[in-house]
């Protein structure tokens, strides 16, 4: 599975949630997502990296060939009138990712989700990062 279509269809099923005001890409440092004035609740879709394994062809030198891909879904939530609403709001946020995306299926492989962290939280926007993998072995 190339990248471009994984990235593609993951924000196509993240874009279906009612959760979300801000479903897109991310490639900079979390502190941006700090001074991002999208609206929040945001999910934000980073390209995580790669698993190599070996595949073997009679004949042939052993080959590297991607066997998984790793996604993290930064979901941000700002905006509610308590730390503790905050951070439900972030939970809840949180299970509604792990619905759409667990068991998702793009061409022949399927998403699952790997581990969910507290990442950073800075006046009143809670960060949270999301894992998924992509196993791509066929």
């Amino acid at each position: 599975m190339d990248l471009l279509t994984a990235q593609t269809a993951i924000l196509a099923q993240l874009r279906t949630m009612n959760e979300a005001r801000t479903v897109e890409t991310f490639a900079g440092d979390i502190e941006e997502l700090f001074r991002d004035t999208s609206p929040k609740p945001g999910l934000h879709l980073l390209y995580a990296g790669t698993a190599y394994g070996e595949q073997e062809t009679l004949g042939a030198p052993v080959q590297p060939v991607p066997t998984r891909q790793v996604w993290t879904v930064l979901i941000a939530v700002s905006g509610r009138k308590s730390a503790a609403a905050t951070d439900g709001a972030a939970l809840e946020l949180i299970a509604a990712v792990q619905d759409a995306l667990a068991g998702y299926k793009i061409g022949n492989d399927h998403v699952w989700p790997e581990a969910v962290e507290f990442l950073k939280s800075k006046n009143g926007v809670l960060i949270y990062g999301a894992d998924f993998h992509l196993d791509t072995e066929d």
